[in-house]
């Protein structure tokens, strides 16, 4: 089983990310295991509440499955720090390394 780490960086891909490989991660997928999330520049939109892709990142905190962390410049510089839950850790590049470290590839999208 190969262990993987995303950095999600693109708000335009979220049929990929949800479809692609959260849903599947959720439902108890055998070929991979997510160790690891992280997301920064337009990706941190997927984390406003209450849209869709939220909803499963709060399921996977909820189910201590991996960890989710969103840059803390980015949403900053967007300013949606009241629209992003406090659920979600805020982590800097350096932070997020840590977190993946036991992964064997990281995934940009």
């Amino acid at each position: 089983m190969k262990k993987i780490a995303y950095i999600i960086s693109r708000e335009d891909e979220g049929e990929i990310i949800e479809q692609g490989f959260l849903i599947p991660f959720t439902k108890g997928s055998q070929n991979i295991r997510i160790v690891a999330l992280y997301f920064v520049g337009e990706g941190v939109y997927h984390l406003i509440k209450g849209n869709r892709i939220s909803k499963i990142i709060d399921k996977v905190i909820a189910d201590k499955k991996c960890s989710v962390a969103v840059c803390r410049e980015s949403v900053q510089s967007r300013l949606l720090k009241n629209l992003i839950s406090n659920t979600i850790q805020s982590a800097t590049l350096e932070d997020f390394y840590k977190l993946a470290e036991s992964a064997d590839h990281i995934i940009c999208y």
